[in-house]
């Protein structure tokens, strides 16, 4: 009886199979930064799949100050020619700016970084670290406050 037992156990675990669910984080963090005067937010959120990176989304919220109100478009055309050469050649960046008002700018950073070759994380300017406790220590260093 008690093999009868064991053999039916053995063969629903070959039936429903073993596979753990994989474990899946988020690393958000963020950082003040200042440009010619004008004030910005750097907000990093990595989504990690069994400790490696899968994507990132990278937002720059750009607080323009009152004297700039009528040259948003200007630094715009700025921001998407900056990171169309930046991000040139690799499919697995995609970026969008974003006018949210008068004197707000998003630009909204893609990055599908587990589908990206080596060439492409280096040539972006990605180290290769891509687990979580080394991500948060790295950004923590480069004074991103994270959570």
């Amino acid at each position: 009886m008690k093999k009868y037992i064991l053999m039916c156990l053995i063969c629903l675990l070959i039936v429903t199979g073993c596979n753990k669910e994989p474990e899946i984080k988020t690393l958000t963090c963020s950082k003040d930064l200042d440009s010619a005067g004008i004030p910005m937010v750097e907000k990093t959120n990595i989504k990690f799949i069994d400790d490696k990176i899968d994507t990132m989304v990278i937002t720059i919220v750009v607080n323009l100050p009152e004297m700039y109100k009528d040259h948003v478009e200007t630094f715009m055309d700025e921001f998407n020619t900056r990171y169309a050469e930046l991000y040139k050649g690799n499919e697995h960046i995609n970026f969008e700016v974003i006018k949210k008002s008068d004197l707000e700018i998003n630009v909204v950073i893609n990055i599908d970084y587990v589908n990206m070759t080596a060439e492409e994380k280096t040539s972006s300017g990605f180290s290769g670290l891509e687990d979580y406790a080394t991500n948060k220590t790295q950004l923590e260093k480069d004074g991103h406050i994270c959570q």
